[in-house]
């Protein structure tokens, strides 16, 4: 379909869908197993990085654990890490090392290449807590409002395989190197999920999974993640540690799809 149609078509679904007098269903949807928390206990090392100016939240391994993928995270507008707190603990509890900038400007996506390339660089370093833990080649980008747009960007990146901008500004979506998850907000009236269709899912040029929960609002990710943080956990599960569980949510059947609080539009899904 012609962009301007689907853009079209997505803007009539969203602005046009309530909750009004929707029964909603219990589904046994792998993705809320990933909102339960995972089997590692976590780690967080404030003041880390270039300038010491990054917060990483990392598994705390078993002996005979594999080397866990990354995770670089961006803040919203005037947010730092501490507000997302809950959210990037999960996600290390799952197995991702999640280096987080401090900064509440990533929308460039430049910090949260630095904290990769840090990251990367202590896998090499017999002295750093994460010498040899890291899967070097599994590294994905996440982030909220401002950082969803720095998510993008840090997403053209050829080391980045994946991103999962949440409510996010513009970025240079038609440069992404792989796969990603566009989570927006039915009631976000600071970023409109139709205009994250329109400056975002619509120009994306690789395999897509444009989600909008029918409740969330742009607050919703502070925190624990809220909604989104069982899919951002399974997508990053069934991309960087292909799990085939986690591939289930959003691939074949696509069980996120059945789940009447969520809009899900896809374009060659993963």
């Amino acid at each position: 379909m012609h962009h301007r149609a689907l853009f079209t078509v997505l803007s009539l679904v969203l602005l046009s869908t309530t909750t009004n007098g929707q029964q909603a269903l219990v589904l046994d949807r792998a993705d809320a197993r990933y909102s339960e928390v995972g089997p590692y206990p976590v780690a967080v090392d404030l003041s880390v990085g270039p300038g010491e100016s990054f917060t990483l939240f990392r598994p705390i391994p078993e002996a005979d654990s594999q080397p866990f993928p990354v995770i670089t995270w961006g803040n919203g507008t005037f947010a730092i890490p501490q507000f997302y707190q809950g959210f990037l603990e999960h996600l290390a509890s799952w197995g991702f090392v999640v280096i987080a900038s401090n900064s509440p400007f990533t929308g460039s996506g430049q910090q949260m290449i630095e904290g990769v390339d840090w990251v990367l660089a202590q896998q090499g370093d017999p002295t750093s807590v994460l010498y040899q833990r890291v899967d070097t080649q599994a590294i994905g980008a996440t982030g909220h409002s401002q950082g969803g747009g720095g998510a993008i960007n840090a997403g053209t990146d050829p080391r980045v395989r994946c991103t999962a901008p949440i409510e996010n500004i513009p970025g240079d979506v038609q440069q992404l190197q792989g796969p990603t998850l566009i989570l927006a907000g039915l009631q976000d009236n600071v970023v409109p999920a139709a205009w994250i269709a329109r400056s975002t899912a619509i120009p994306s040029v690789v395999p897509t999974v444009f989600a909008v929960h029918r409740e969330a609002n742009h607050l919703t990710p502070l925190g624990d993640g809220g909604v989104f943080r069982g899919v951002v956990t399974a997508w990053f599960r069934a991309l960087l540690r292909g799990d085939s569980e986690a591939q289930q949510v959003f691939a074949a059947n696509c069980e996120l799809c059945q789940d009447p609080e969520w809009l899900v539009f896809r374009k060659s899904a993963p």
